[in-house]
């Protein structure tokens, strides 16, 4: 029987280990769709995903709720299938919603975002499948839902790896029979599809009393639900901002071809501040939502600081290796054209530092269940994200769009959520401070300075050689100043201990 923190663990593990193998078989696939495709169409599927990443929002930010109260009544089989089937139900209205806004939006974009005739047909098609994808995902959603209230994140995560790869390979085959933007949509679709069908076979074989039907739907629960959901909601918008709008507003100021570079260029950043450093994260959620039902301060205490200085290390080692490597990578990658810029690279180094420590504590916030001032502060992001961001873009072109972004969550939630973390658990801002974000940034600075000193001596003319090499010495400096304890003078502890003792929150 495995404990919590094992399972959150695994969970972490599986998910982590998952992304670097999609995004190793994304190297290889982004060049394809360029070469089959083009960068106008790439970026029109850029900008439409940005807008169906609005459309999203409709879903009344239930989904984290939804998680969170299955966890919290897991003893409770009576109450656990009222509130999964009263959530299931609820997005199913609003997947139709979703999709009818959706199909409506379609008589629009090709005034919107100036599309040539010749690829109309082939974008209209591909964006009304990626809707429906999009709309059917909300209440098959409830399944993954299901699996991470149990804490068989490690289950869901691999289901979900399992079906990308399957579908990035069917896209790669669409691509190739003709289908250009559609390969892509087709494959989403199956994406969806494929995940919720496995999710739903293991659920009802593993967790077979879990039974969803109509007359479980229970008004208070939706109103639970929602109360929680709607401070979550508004705070997803600056969340959606960030991550959507920068397309959007290039798109409109600057041009669809432009979401392309701007797009490549912040691809490493954006896996490292919004997908990687998230993991961890997620998979504690259920846990730390128990520690705050049961008051345990002290405990939350400290695994904020773990969180965090497993933030500032992933940040520290994301933006040092976006630094030295990014410009090269990128022209391995699909081209130097494809690079937009120095100055934009300086930027994302920065978002990159911001963001993973955000994004790394979140969890606490989220679990507390206390988002008032949190949804005040995201609201205020996002409309300076907005307003930054179509300003800037005129003024200096893409580099302005991501100063937008990077400015706008610097003076709201950037620097507020750490402050209402600790308010909420009672914790010292100043010992967070020094303890969560200097601290661990001292201790990597040697590292960086041995990997600077390697990537000047290193010939660049190794190319990707040369990038493994970066990567491997800014992973094993980091492991070394902070596990080389652990690792080195404990002889006493079998691999598989130091392993679980590293790890361990």
């Amino acid at each position: 029987m495995k404990t919590t923190g094992q399972r959150a663990l695994f969970g972490f593990i599986s998910d982590f280990s998952g992304q670097l193998i999609i995004m190793s078989i994304n190297l290889f696939t982004v060049p394809i769709i360029l070469k089959l495709t083009s960068t106008t169409l790439y970026g029109f599927w850029l900008t439409a995903s940005s807008i169906i990443g609005f459309l999203a929002l409709t879903d009344f930010g239930i989904s984290l709720p939804l998680t969170r109260a299955i966890s919290s009544h897991l003893d409770n089989k009576k109450r656990l299938n009222s509130i999964i089937s009263t959530g299931f139900f609820t997005l199913i209205f609003i997947g139709l919603v979703f999709f009818l806004i959706g199909i409506t939006l379609s008589f629009f974009l090709s005034d919107w975002f100036n599309i040539p005739e010749d690829n109309k047909i082939i974008i209209i098609k591909a964006y009304i499948i990626a809707v429906f994808s999009s709309a059917i995902a909300l209440p098959l959603g409830i399944y993954s839902n299901i699996l991470n209230g149990f804490q068989k994140m490690a289950i869901d995560n691999t289901i979900r790896n399992l079906i990308t790869i399957l579908g990035i390979a069917l896209s790669i085959i669409l691509l190739y029979c003709g289908l250009s933007l559609i390969a892509i949509a087709i494959s989403n679709l199956f994406l969806v599809l494929g995940s919720a069908l496995i999710n739903y076979l293991f659920i009802k074989k593993r967790l077979p009393y879990i039974n969803i039907r109509f007359d479980l739907f229970n008004r208070n629960e939706l109103k639970e639900l929602l109360r929680f959901g709607s401070f979550f909601q508004i705070g997803r918008i600056a969340n959606t901002v960030a991550l959507s709008a920068d397309n959007i507003v290039i798109a409109s100021v600057l041009g669809v071809s432009k979401v392309t570079p701007y797009s490549i260029t912040s691809k490493l950043p954006n896996l490292f501040s919004v997908n990687i450093a998230s993991k961890l994260p997620s998979a504690v959620f259920p846990a730390i939502s128990k520690m705050f039902e049961e008051k345990n301060y002290n405990k939350l205490g400290k695994v904020f600081i773990k969180l965090t200085t497993f933030s500032v290390r992933l940040a520290i080692m994301a933006s040092s290796f976006v630094f030295f490597a990014n410009k090269k990578f990128i022209t391995l990658w699909v081209g130097e054209n494809s690079f937009g810029g120095v100055a934009l690279n300086f930027v994302f180094i920065y978002w990159i530092l911001q963001d993973t420590i955000y994004r790394g504590t979140t969890a606490l916030l989220f679990a507390s269940g206390n988002l008032k001032k949190w949804t005040f502060a995201s609201i205020m992001e996002a409309i300076l994200n907005i307003l930054l961001s179509i300003i800037l873009a005129k003024k200096v072109g893409l580099i302005g769009v991501a100063l937008g972004t990077s400015i706008s969550k610097t003076l709201t939630t950037g620097i507020l959520t750490p402050y209402f973390i600790c308010k909420e658990i009672n914790f010292s801002f100043r010992v967070f401070i020094v303890n969560g974000i200097f601290k661990p940034f001292a201790i990597c600075v040697p590292g960086l300075i041995i990997t600077w000193l390697i990537s000047i001596i290193l010939p660049t003319y190794l190319g990707w050689l040369w990038i493994i090499i970066i990567g491997v010495t800014i992973l094993i400096c980091n492991l070394v100043s902070f596990e080389g304890k652990i690792l080195f003078n404990t002889p006493n502890l079998s691999m598989k201990q130091k392993f679980m003792q590293i790890l361990s929150l």
